[in-house]
């Protein structure tokens, strides 16, 4: 249930959403159900700044001029995710964010959809509910706790965030999202979040500067096929032939180690950056031939991601009878024996006349 400026009320039931009118006396006036959001289960109601209302649902989010639907959002028009569950207009820059159940954050400015989720940067992927503070930074409540965006405005392909959760004092972390918004904030600028089981309140004056720690990785160990091998520096030669090669790195993270994140890639093998998650090894059947690259990044969740990667050369020499001009030049002494073997014979051969024969 959501109260109007004109003190009447909108009131989801189950599929269907009905305007409730309230006379003077506070008494029902009268009732219609709005037939566009017939089938659409809301789960919130934000007044639209370019007039109207939002209707966030299972079906994405509409902007409805009385009973007209004016503007959506959906799968269709890029949304990460239809199960939507919160939304904030930024009236001043333009920019309307959209969280969702398992699919992230959502940004739409100038009709052009941005996603984010834990792949690129954001520290949960079940958004319930989106507040601002008086800086300009976003908190969002999802299954994970509380997270932060301390300068949304300049996120690009992918955006920053800082996560509190039972480490921080919310126990349970979870909030209880889901059916209407779980977040409010009050008159006093604190932010109060409703978790599975009572409440978590912050206030983001006490929160100042906060930015996610850069983390350094490491590269501690190689082996082949269960074999240690000597790093000498920052290159690791490998014997021909050499299989199962396994790369281990890790990163120093005291306080969170739980949130640690890689991502890898080595030149010839990997096209681009490769998502780790927590594991800290990686394992190659086989290396091409040649100089490779391999190197490592690592990230608190929801945090950048180490701007100097740990890198370690690779080096696989091919042996000297695999080489192409070896091969090539087997090649032509195989064709220079052929053809000087056929000369051999034709000229070895004493020539016979019809219908003789030789005794």
């Amino acid at each position: 249930m959501w109260q109007r400026r004109d003190g009447g009320f909108l009131v989801s039931a189950g599929r269907s959403t009905y305007v409730i009118g309230i006379d003077g006396e506070g008494r029902i006036a009268g009732r219609h159900r709005i037939e566009a959001l017939q089938g659409m289960r809301i789960n919130n109601v934000v007044e639209a700044a370019n007039g109207g209302t939002w209707f966030v649902g299972d079906q994405g989010v509409l902007r409805l001029a009385g009973d007209e639907v004016v503007e959506r959002w959906s799968t269709q028009e890029g949304l990460s995710s239809r199960f939507a569950r919160a939304l904030y207009e930024d009236a001043a820059a333009g920019t309307l964010w959209v969280g969702t159940y398992g699919g992230g954050l959502n940004r739409i400015e100038n009709g052009q959809v941005r996603q984010y989720d834990s792949g690129n940067g954001l520290f949960d992927d079940t958004v319930s509910c989106i507040l601002a503070d008086d800086r300009g930074r976003l908190w969002l409540g999802g299954n994970r706790g509380v997270t932060l965006l301390p300068s949304p405005q300049t996120a690009d392909v992918e955006i920053e965030s800082v996560g509190y959760a039972a480490s921080d004092g919310l126990v349970p972390a979870e909030m209880n999202g889901g059916t209407s918004s779980p977040c409010h904030r009050d008159t006093q600028g604190r932010l109060w979040f409703a978790l599975v089981e009572g409440f978590g309140v912050i206030d983001p004056a006490d929160v100042r500067e906060v930015r996610a720690a850069l983390l350094r990785p490491h590269i501690e160990h190689a082996a082949a096929a269960g074999r240690e091998l000597d790093i000498v520096g920052s290159t690791l030669t490998l014997e021909p032939f050499t299989r199962n090669l396994e790369i281990r790195y890790t990163a120093i993270n005291l306080s969170r180690p739980q949130e640690t994140r890689f991502r890898f890639r080595l030149s010839g093998v990997d096209g681009d950056w490769m998502e780790a998650g927590q594991n800290r090894s990686v394992l190659y059947p086989s290396i091409p031939w040649g100089k490779h690259e391999f190197e490592v990044q690592a990230r608190i969740a929801g945090g950048q991601w180490s701007p100097v990667p740990a890198s370690l050369q690779i080096v696989h020499p091919q042996p000297w009878y695999q080489r192409p001009w070896i091969w090539t030049l087997a090649m032509l002494l195989g064709l220079l024996v052929l053809v000087g073997s056929t000369r051999l014979d034709g000229s070895g051969a004493a020539p016979g006349r019809p219908g003789s024969q030789r005794p």
